[in-house]
């Protein structure tokens, strides 16, 4: 049961307070694109490929008439957006790779955008390739709109109170932007805890906050979400009861999902995403798979560059509908998933995919017993762009193997940083062997 100043905060700020700032103050269109997406998830499947390939048709007109590197390549296929006519021709366009992104980055944004005029992000890279790329601010409107759907089929809602288990920044920050983020944070009533820190030894504390935050909806890595019931259930302490747990950023297994459920007593809502184009897709309350965002993303599952049937595992391709700033066009993210091919019973007309089968990042387990959870060097690796690639191995309890791969070397204060924040957090025990 909500705390009565939880709904009413939830109605001042949530429901007037933020969305006038948004919109009237700020000229964003997050919350018109908002509603635009509650609409569009009851369009029936036809309508919705429909409304998807008129929005992919645009893009590719956008990117041969702006972009140097999608000029190149139709000039090179002796074709014109006009002849991409059906999904089939869609599908003879060569497959972006993150490779060619790092060595055509500039030859892919849109000569209509400024660079300053762009958002600048990069990949965690869980596949152990980061990647630097941009999108413009209407794109960025309209991904975190559809996010806010899709965890809506959880039970968030905005200013409700919502507590996350995630990795917190890394990289050294601002005073001023510190402050501006814990506003930011507690205008939203988001409590987090630091899931590269989570041990079992201050799970007391860590609970404590959590039932103090009556947190709505509980947001997570899947492994770190896990990680917290199996301590929470070892302890024996009770949890507030949100209204559903949401896991992202890696593979949640069957198991997983029973134990988080049991502990919290509340639903699991798997949902997949990436930082190129955030939410791919989230299960709704019918659990019959994961909504693919189709109204936001053209989104295939392909082999050899070749469109997979239902159930054909494969590569997912990802084309952001309404990034006009750098255009990323059947790009190859590095999971594998497949189509279910069936219709959910929840009604919306957004196809189903099944869980992403090759993004699992292990645990590490440091000799004190503390466990880690893999997200975390793809978390630290992503914002240096000298990083070409990197694995990391863990040979025994107390040895751990990083190797990097350089585009060029780091300087001496990157190098350092880096090691000191990997041996803070792999604790004095674990040797770290660096290749």
């Amino acid at each position: 049961m909500s705390h009565p100043f939880d709904t009413i905060y939830q109605r001042l700020m949530g429901n007037g307070a933020l969305p006038f700032y948004e919109t009237t103050l700020r000229g964003r269109n997050t919350f018109k694109y908002r509603a635009e997406f509650e609409r569009t998830q009851w369009l029936s499947p036809d309508a919705l490929a429909a409304l998807q390939w008129e929005r992919l048709s645009a893009l590719l007109r956008h990117a041969f008439t702006t972009v140097e590197a999608y000029r190149a390549m139709f000039d090179a296929l002796n074709a014109t957006p006009d002849d991409i006519r059906t999904p089939d021709d869609f599908a003879r366009l060569p497959v972006l790779d993150k490779a060619t992104i790092k060595a055509s980055k500039d030859r892919l944004i849109s000569s209509r955008f400024p660079r300053r005029d762009l958002v600048a992000s990069a990949t965690g890279g869980s596949t152990g390739s980061p990647m630097q790329f941009y999108y413009n601010r209407d794109s960025y409107e309209r991904r975190t709109a559809a996010a806010m759907r899709g965890d809506g089929w959880a039970g968030w809602q905005l200013c409700a109170p919502e507590f996350y288990i995630w990795g917190t920044p890394l990289l050294p920050e601002s005073g001023f932007l510190r402050r501006k983020k814990l506003l930011h944070h507690r205008t939203l009533r988001r409590y987090a805890i630091n899931s590269f820190k989570l041990t079992s030894d201050h799970i007391g504390e860590t609970t404590a906050k959590y039932n103090r935050a009556r947190p709505r909806v509980v947001i997570g890595y899947a492994n770190a979400v896990y990680e917290f019931a199996a301590y929470v259930r070892q302890a024996g302490i009770p949890l507030h009861r949100p209204l559903g747990v949401i896991t992202s950023a890696e593979k949640l297994y069957p198991h997983q999902r029973q134990l988080i459920e049991e502990t919290f007593g509340a639903r699991v809502f798997e949902r997949y995403g990436c930082r190129e184009t955030m939410m791919v897709g989230a299960e709704c309350a019918e659990h019959a798979g994961l909504h693919a965002i189709t109204d936001n993303l053209y989104i295939e599952i392909a082999r050899d560059g070749v469109p997979c049937g239902p159930g054909e595992l494969g590569d997912v391709l990802l084309t952001d509908l309404h990034n006009y700033g750098m255009p990323l066009i059947r790009y190859r993210v590095g999971d594998t998933s497949s189509w279910k091919g069936e219709a959910c019973p929840c009604g919306r007309g957004l196809p189903l995919l099944n869980p992403v089968e090759g993004r699992t990042l292990d645990m590490i387990s440091t000799p004190s017993g503390r466990v880690v959870s893999g997200v975390f060097f793809p978390h630290l690796l992503k914002d240096f762009p000298a990083i070409r690639t990197y694995q990391i191995v863990q040979e025994t309890r107390d040895r751990l193997q990083v190797s990097l791969s350089l585009e060029e070397p780091l300087s001496e204060s990157q190098e350092t940083f880096i090691r000191e924040t990997i041996h803070r957090l792999m604790g004095p025990e674990m040797t770290i062997l660096w290749k």
